[in-house]
């Protein structure tokens, strides 16, 4: 956003001298309102695509080096991207949250009870056929799912104390940052570029509306004070 509002400063001089021409030979109301609504618009959209264009460091008329913004910042973008991914969508939090009331959260839990009631039939070993036969099957089936269920009910509490070390072991910050560097320019710009997109439009159809306006606000004063 600084790029922009640095880059509108000197594209709007630029064509804001040529508009100074334009008036002073042709004096039609319409000029400046024009130009206005042109600088506007084309000012935002050359900003807007300096952001990603070029792709890799060019220089313009042999000595003025120029590369999009954030392919220049690349690094540091893409930290901040990491991050942000991170601690907002991966976060140790958000993983446990879905693993534990996601759409796939029953079958976990099925998965969970199989694997301890196995354990337990393990740790009985021999003595599984001496248990049975002092309590009977049915209670010894009771007794084995009643531990199942307290385990399966403690789990959520027992995740939440591994938030730190989850978050740590699982380290997501560094693997998108490392997965992103390894990406092309290609594939990095289109990664960032549908965070601009939906609102280009915008912001350049405001800059031509706002160019226009202040255009026609040159002429009342131009025209107010050459009476």
């Amino acid at each position: 956003m600084k790029f922009i509002r640095r880059s509108g400063i000197y594209f709007g001089f630029a064509i804001g001298l040529v508009q100074m021409v334009a008036w002073a030979f042709f004096h039609n109301p319409w000029i400046m309102p024009t130009f206005g609504f042109f600088t506007g618009f084309a000012s935002d959209w050359l900003a807007l695509n300096l952001i990603f264009i070029p792709r890799e460091p060019k220089k313009l008329f042999g000595f003025i080096p120029i590369h999009g913004v954030l392919h220049a910042q690349r690094e540091q973008v893409t930290r901040d991207y990491a991050r942000i991914l991170a601690n907002d969508l991966f976060s140790a939090d958000v993983i446990f949250e879905a693993v534990l009331n996601g759409p796939s959260s029953e079958r976990l839990f099925a998965a969970i009870e199989k694997e301890i009631s196995a354990a337990i039939d393990a740790e009985a070993g021999i003595a599984k056929p001496l248990l049975t036969l002092t309590i009977g099957t049915k209670r010894y089936t009771e007794l084995r799912d009643n531990v199942v269920q307290m385990l399966v009910a403690r789990l959520p509490e027992t995740m939440a104390e591994t938030k730190d070390y989850a978050a740590k072991t699982f380290d997501v910050e560094s693997l998108i940052a490392e997965k992103m560097n390894k990406l092309t320019p290609e594939q990095y710009e289109s990664i960032l570029r549908p965070v601009f997109k939906d609102d280009e439009m915008l912001m350049v159809s405001v800059g031509a509306v706002l160019g226009f306006l202040v255009g026609e606000l040159q002429v009342f004063f131009v025209e107010h004070f050459a009476r």
